[in-house]
């Protein structure tokens, strides 16, 4: 209406990252609220902040893929004058995935999630937060990814029960380690048993090219792992897109997988 705007100071930081997550949530793109918003909490002094308004807001921001620099190098300043201990898991994972969504390579508020991730039991991590660290570790560095954190997620992954990994998280974990180099046999093999374990409905395509592909980069030859998959695959028809027809054939190429009944299905799909 002709209701003048609120002035930034009669916000509050949750206020601010409960409306920004408002609008995400709902999957409503307003940039010109979104651009007062940053004006807002940039105009806060730091210790209105909590590692959860934090999280909120950059996570706000990245699931509308804005990236406004002015306001995540603010945040980043802010998280990084908070105390380590004072973040969940969850903060960390949310902090580091709106880091690689945007792609803003931001060495320093990496390195304060890694460390503050590392100070804390590796049992407070579930999958969904470890597959986030370990993608946007991979994402923004690649081979130079912190190899200490690395291990330390890959001790998260295995200390989960079976129970809580779905086919999309192994998927991201596996991708993201192929990604880095970063050598686990063991942690591949555990990942394997777990994945041939679970309900092939619960896979969808891309899940499984990626976990295939994942296999074949590391160069982890697992023919009961491709045997499984194959199956797997054979019951999808047109949920198969080209992108991962590919990916399952390079990964079948390069780790010498022979399989004629998945070649004839997918030259099919």
């Amino acid at each position: 209406g002709d209701e003048p705007a609120a002035p930034a100071a009669a916000f509050s930081a949750q206020a601010v990252s409960v409306m920004a997550n408002a609008f995400a949530k709902a999957g409503i793109s307003d940039p010109p609220l979104f651009a007062r918003l940053s004006v807002a909490a940039r105009a806060m002094p730091p210790h209105d902040f909590t590692p959860q308004t934090v999280a909120n807001l950059m996570n706000a921001f990245a699931r509308h893929d804005l990236r406004d620099e002015p306001l995540f190098a603010f945040l980043s300043t802010v998280a990084r004058s908070m105390d380590p201990s004072d973040f969940l898991a969850q903060h960390l994972a949310i902090i580091a995935n709106a880091l690689a969504k945007l792609e803003v390579r931001d060495d320093a508020l990496l390195a304060f999630c890694a460390e503050a991730a590392l100070a804390r039991p590796p049992g407070l991590f579930d999958m969904q937060a470890i597959a986030n660290m370990a993608n946007a570790h991979a994402k923004l560095h690649g081979e130079a990814a912190d190899r200490r954190l690395l291990a330390y997620l890959a001790g998260a992954v295995r200390r989960l029960h079976p129970s809580r990994v779905e086919p999309p998280t192994a998927a991201s974990v596996l991708n993201a380690l192929a990604k880095t180099g970063y050598r686990d046999p063991q942690l591949f093999a555990h990942l394997s048993a777990v994945v041939q374990g679970l309900e092939p409905l619960l896979f969808d395509a891309q899940s499984v090219s990626n976990i295939m592909h994942s296999f074949a980069k590391a160069d982890v030859k697992d023919p009961r792992l491709f045997a499984r998959m194959s199956a797997v695959i054979q019951q999808m028809d047109y949920s198969l897109e080209a992108q991962s027809v590919a990916l399952i054939l390079n990964a079948c190429a390069r780790a010498e997988h022979r399989d004629l009944p998945l070649m004839a299905h997918l030259s099919r799909v």
